[in-house]
C-alpha cells in the first residue's frame, strides 16, 4: 500500500482509456447502423419510385385506351344514326312518301 496513490492513478488512467475505447466502438457501431439504415431507406425509396413510375405508365395507357374507345363508340353511334336515317329514307321512297 505504499504505492497506493500512484497505483490508483494508473488504474484510473487505464479505466478512462478503456471507457474511451468502448465509447469509440459504440459510436462506430451506431454510425454503421445509421449508414446501413440510410442505405436501406434509399433503396426502398428507389423501389417505390420505380413502382410509381410503372403505375403512372399503366394509368396513361389505360386513359389512352379509354379515349380511343370513347372515340370509337362516338363514331359507331354516328354511323348507326346515319344508317337508320338512310334506311328510313329508303323505306319512305319505297312506300311513296
Amino acid at each position: 500500500m505504499a504505492n497506493g496513490n500512484g497505483s490508483d492513478a494508473k488504474v484510473w488512467n487505464l479505466a478512462n482509456v478503456i471507457i474511451t475505447i468502448m465509447a469509440g466502438i459504440i459510436a462506430a457501431l451506431i454510425s454503421a447502423g445509421f449508414y446501413s439504415l440510410g442505405n436501406k431507406i434509399e433503396t426502398g425509396d428507389a423501389s417505390i419510385y420505380a413502382q410509381l413510375s410503372k403505375i403512372e405508365g399503366n394509368v396513361k395507357a389505360t386513359n389512352e385506351c379509354m379515349m380511343r374507345m370513347q372515340s370509337d363508340i362516338t363514331r359507331i353511334d354516328t354511323l348507326q344514326r346515319m344508317r337508320i336515317e338512310r334506311e328510313n329514307r329508303e323505306e319512305n321512297r319505297r312506300n311513296g312518301k
